[in-house]
């Protein structure tokens, strides 16, 4: 088959867990025998340049960009709070990337079109007036209005909470409209696809969750018993989780700890908390290689309490062999299991009880660390996602 995959920002460089999960289905489509074709949104957050010598993966999807302000002006900000619009999706709208939309149409001929996020959804109309024979999916990688919903209700400061609440309700009522317009929905966790079902009728609905590449063991380095975190800086869920752990969390593992070092690694660090010294955190900013870091530490922490889908970063320390302890919020989606390949912690004082148990039980450790990798290889890999995707496609076009 001939599909367009259309995000709302590149799939490379993977810097974030949307531009893994975005790279990720294009690795299970091109696996599944089809011909993909990738337009992508680029901006100053997600820039993107060609190299020089293209790698297979640019070959294969004939990736193209368009430039793309979604910068949050507060002028048009509060402008937009008298229009009755959603500002998240409303900053993805763009002439250019519409107009070259109609040219790749009116070019060439696909049986679906992937909507990557309802952040390129407004191009919906485009697609409908010149490809009326593709068939649109919409990945759904997250239910987007839960996000901003949750950060709503953690937000201590009432203005920001109630402009909080403000941008859900109408990501929700977006959303809705949005599961009328297209052909099927690829969801990303079951979770996410019980609470789209909640929204709207849909006309086809699959969980397909991401796939991950498979490690092998000798590449599995486990080197500096220390924590660490990784994530987009940002994303206001990672931002808020990872606050509330320097603040209530660390510095009592740091007490019966004082040896242990928690890494922070994160695109986009605010310049105060790269600039903070607190005593046994090492605060990394943005760094090149995320599998690299991951690598030269042991123990991942997920303080996330607000935010949708499945963290895919969680999936990959799992293919490295990580610990990791996560809210349960931060697994929601994935399916693993409390104490056999993952470690849930809830308050400060689980966090705290789990980690020791960490540190005082290697081999422990070790082993959640294997079960973590055996579960990804059960339930994640590249073969058993690109399946899923070709028999959605497949019951698409015999409608």
């Amino acid at each position: 088959m001939k599909i367009l995959q259309l995000c709302n920002k590149p799939p490379l460089p993977s810097v974030d867990g949307g531009c893994i999960a975005m790279k990720a289905a294009a690795d299970a489509i091109l696996f599944g025998e089809n011909e993909l074709k990738i337009l992508a949104i680029e901006t100053s957050k997600h820039p993107f340049e060609i190299p020089e010598k293209k790698n297979s993966f640019l070959i294969s999807t004939q990736l193209e960009t368009i430039f793309v302000d979604t910068a949050v002006k507060p002028m048009d900000a509060f402008l937009n709070l008298f229009s009755g619009e959603s500002y998240n999706v409303s900053r993805f709208w763009s002439v250019d990337f519409n107009e070259k939309l109609i040219r790749i149409l009116e070019a060439e001929k696909f049986d679906v079109i992937q909507l990557e996020s309802i952040y390129v959804a407004p191009y919906i109309q485009t697609i409908r007036t010149f490809s009326k024979d593709s068939k649109i999916v919409l990945r759904a990688h997250n239910s987007e209005h839960q996000i901003w919903l949750k950060s709503a209700l953690n937000e201590k400061n009432p203005l920001k909470s109630f402009y909080f609440k403000i941008l859900a309700n109408r990501l929700k009522k977006y959303e809705k409209e949005v599961l009328k317009k297209v052909d099927a929905v690829a969801a990303i966790s079951k979770d996410d696809a019980k609470k789209l079902t909640e929204l709207n009728q849909i006309p086809l609905l699959k969980t397909i969750p991401v796939n991950i590449d498979i490690y092998p063991a000798n590449e599995i380095q486990k080197k500096e018993t220390s924590l660490f975190f990784i994530g987009a800086l940002d994303w206001h869920p990672n931002l808020e989780g990872l606050n509330w752990f320097l603040k209530e969390v660390w510095p009592k593992i740091n007490k019966q700890l004082p040896y242990l070092k928690f890494h922070v690694a994160g695109k986009n660090m605010p310049h105060k908390m790269k600039n903070s010294k607190i005593a046994g955190v090492v605060f990394k900013g943005e760094i090149k290689d995320s599998i690299d870091f991951m690598n030269c530490n042991k123990i991942m922490v997920v303080p996330l309490f607000s935010g949708s889908g499945i963290r895919v970063k969680i999936l990959e320390a799992m293919s490295r062999g990580k610990a990791i302890i996560s809210t349960s919020l931060g697994v929601e989606g994935i399916g693993c299991k409390k104490d056999e390949n993952i470690l849930i912690a809830d308050n400060v004082e689980q966090f705290v009880a789990e980690t020791i148990k960490c540190i005082n039980n290697p081999e422990f450790c070790t082993e959640l660390g294997i079960n973590a990798v055996k579960f990804v290889e059960a339930n994640f890999s590249t073969q058993t996602i690109a399946n899923r995707y070709n028999e959605l496609y497949q019951e698409l076009i015999k409608q």
